[in-house]
């Protein structure tokens, strides 16, 4: 039996919602949340096999996203749904439970929920399920009656944005819907005001940079893979055109796709303590979903190899915090201590990228570095020179990569001296200064630092700067 999907199917479907038309740049025009409205109920009431992704995602998912569930004795979200509800309804002594969904789309998965509560002869519930969209409301009201549990379904066509608890709830779902959601605080605070004592508040969401982007820390590894990849292996199925260098593209600047999904985590932690939280992904989702994913076969070898490499690097930057997870499924209480052990893994407060510095121990890449070494090297200074204490040990070849990677420069000679290593570099023949600005830029790559200092950096005899850059 294979990994049930549909929670992660739902997520990545939304960030990558396909466009009829290349994406434009931004206007200066406000958009208004009406104007987000109406471009999310175009989208999804014309939105047929919404959750369908590529065959790469469901291999890549059972390989590696199965087993942190499995570990956990689940099967996948939608059984970590099932088993909190349950044991929610079990907790709470009201004759009647009342369940709350927030942007539940076509109710797939609150009847799949009630379902199961029917099946296990709990019987006394209603599950609330609150969208804007009344064609997908409809959907739901329909797949309640066909599967028997449509007495048990109650729809509510609203803003979420909106919404404000009308009852005590014994458990509260949010689906891939707070990415959508504007105002979060408002929210989070009425299903803390709400929620049972005994309750549970669960959700699988994004939680990676606004409108789905990449922070820069992550682009610049996404960048790090594109450039290995052929070109009929950048092709976007959505746009049907090539894209030679992936694009950072911002999915709310016309309706709510990832409006404040960086702060979705934050806000949850100042709300609510945690029972259960997988945190997951973050750069090789680019390469699994609707746009790109079509060009990858797990069916053939280097396709695999490439998504296992891919991942590999993932789960390696996660784990040391060089980046963070952009995904999450997580319950949570807000009376009592929560149940949560990391057990080695990711914590909730571990996983926060928070906007204004890079995670910890890292520098930014270039556009956004504060650690980047600069110098005007003209025609009179062709030369750099570089000093640095190396402080783990690193494969020289790897150093000499990254350090001419950015810059189109030459390595003339490397030396130790002592415990230091001297590496001087020259600007390549064939490249010409920037005209508008003489600068060269010499930029460490984010898979290098913690392994040296910077001694000096020295362009002819003139000392540019020198910069340690780990304590």
């Amino acid at each position: 039996m294979g990994f049930d999907l549909n929670t992660i199917r739902k997520g990545i479907h939304r960030a990558i919602a396909p466009r009829q038309t290349p994406p434009e740049p931004p206007q200066q025009a406000v958009v208004t949340h009406a104007d987000r409205i109406k471009a999310e109920q175009l989208h999804f009431s014309g939105c047929q096999d919404q959750y369908q992704l590529p065959e790469i995602f469901t291999w890549w998912s059972n390989k590696y996203v199965r087993p942190k569930f499995e570990r956990l004795g689940l099967s996948s979200p939608d059984a970590m749904f099932c088993r909190y509800f349950e044991q929610a309804y079990v907790a709470d002594r009201f004759d009647t439970r009342y369940f709350l969904s927030l942007g539940t789309g076509n109710c797939a998965t609150e009847v799949m929920l009630a379902k199961h509560l029917v099946d296990k002869g709990f019987v006394d519930f209603q599950i609330e399920c609150v969208d804007l969209n009344s064609t997908l409301l409809a959907e739901g009201v329909a797949s309640a009656r066909e599967r028997g549990v449509g007495d048990h379904i109650v729809v509510t066509e609203a803003d979420a944005n909106k919404w404000t608890p009308t009852k005590v709830y014994t458990g509260i779902l949010a689906n891939q819907s707070l990415h959508h959601i504007e105002n979060l605080e408002g929210v989070l605070a009425g299903i803390e005001l709400s929620l049972a004592p005994t309750g549970t508040f669960i959700t699988s969401d994004m939680i990676g940079r606004n409108g789905h982007m990449r922070w820069p820390e992550a682009l610049s590894i996404v960048h790090e893979f594109w450039r290995e990849l052929p070109s009929e292996y950048t092709y976007n199925h959505l746009l049907k055109r090539n894209e030679p260098l992936y694009e950072n593209w911002d999915c709310s600047l016309e309706g709510f796709e990832g409006i404040r999904a960086q702060d979705i985590l934050p806000l949850l932690i100042k709300h609510f303590e945690f029972d259960f939280f997988i945190p997951f992904s973050n750069v090789i989702d680019p390469f699994l979903d609707r746009t790109f994913g079509p060009n990858f076969s797990p069916k053939r070898k280097w396709d695999a190899d490439f998504i296992d490499r891919v991942h590999a690097r993932d789960e390696a930057e996660l784990a040391r915090g060089s980046i963070k997870p952009t995904h999450i499924v997580a319950a949570m209480c807000n009376v009592r201590p929560g149940r949560f052990a990391p057990d080695g893994g990711l914590t909730p407060r571990f996983s926060i990228r928070w906007p204004n510095r890079a995670p910890r121990g890292l520098p930014m890449p270039l556009e956004e570095s504060s650690a980047s070494l600069v110098g005007d090297i003209t025609d009179a200074h062709r030369k750099l020179d570089v000093c640095i204490l190396p402080t783990k040990p690193v494969a020289s070849d790897l150093l000499i990569a990254r350090i001419q990677r950015i810059g189109q420069l030459s390595l003339v000679s490397i030396k130790a001296e002592g415990r230091d290593i001297r590496i001087e570099l020259e600007r390549a023949s064939q490249a010409s200064p920037n005209p508008c600005r003489r600068n060269w830029i010499l930029a460490w790559d984010v898979s290098l630092r913690g392994f040296f200092q910077f001694r000096s950096f020295a362009n002819g005899r003139r000392m540019i700067r020198s910069l340690p850059l780990s304590k």
